[in-house]
């Protein structure tokens, strides 16, 4: 509750000072961003899921080949990265961001099964190239949206501080006007300038 306190707090902070324009535009895209990055979160922990459950299957409880690899590989031990869906899930996430994929995951499958370069090459397509795009992408636009919505609001009010200046001009041109011709000649202008009213 004193989280949410001091966020709203942050928020009337930044709209407060106009040096923190650009931070302001950044925390509107981000909340805009919410709901697509919600649907995005859910279709990658789905694609995870569905990977992990074929992983368990074909590597974490495929006792024939990976049995006796643990030795022979120096420690890898496919249980641990594959033995649950759980733990499947948490190593796709760990591949998902390029962390130590290649050492520590793939080439180990790899080397016991052939077939699992193609399941490697289409996760990776999908997950990081695919999705994470997507999550960059929705962001960029929608702060690039907020961006141009604030330089039309911007617009707007100099357009409305440009017609006060102009309105308030013609106010002391229409008091200088003493004989109401529409016009200011010499005369009327050096009066005008002698009562600064």
């Amino acid at each position: 509750l004193f989280r949410v306190a001091g966020l709203v707090r942050l928020t009337r902070l930044i709209r407060k000072y106009k040096a923190l324009e650009e931070l302001r535009l950044v925390v509107q895209g981000l909340a805009e961003s919410f709901q697509t990055l919600a649907w995005t979160v859910i279709l990658t922990a789905v694609f995870i899921y569905i990977s992990a459950v074929l992983l368990t299957k074909q590597i974490g409880h495929n006792i024939s080949i990976y049995g006796n690899y643990k030795k022979l590989s120096g420690g890898w031990d496919h249980e641990e990265y594959f033995g649950t869906v759980g733990r499947s899930m948490y190593t796709l996430l760990q591949a998902m961001t390029l962390d130590s994929w290649s050492s520590k995951i793939a080439r180990h499958t790899i080397a016991n099964q052939w077939y699992m370069t193609g399941f490697w090459v289409l996760f990776l397509l999908i997950s990081t190239f695919g999705i994470m795009n997507i999550v960059v992408s929705v962001i960029v636009e929608l702060m690039l949206t907020a961006s141009q919505n604030n330089e039309k609001r911007l617009k707007v009010r100099a357009d409305r501080a440009r017609r006060a200046e102009l309105e308030s001009i013609k106010e002391i041109f229409m008091a200088g006007d003493e004989d109401n011709s529409m016009s200011l000649d010499l005369n009327e202008f050096m009066a005008a300038i002698q009562r600064p009213e």
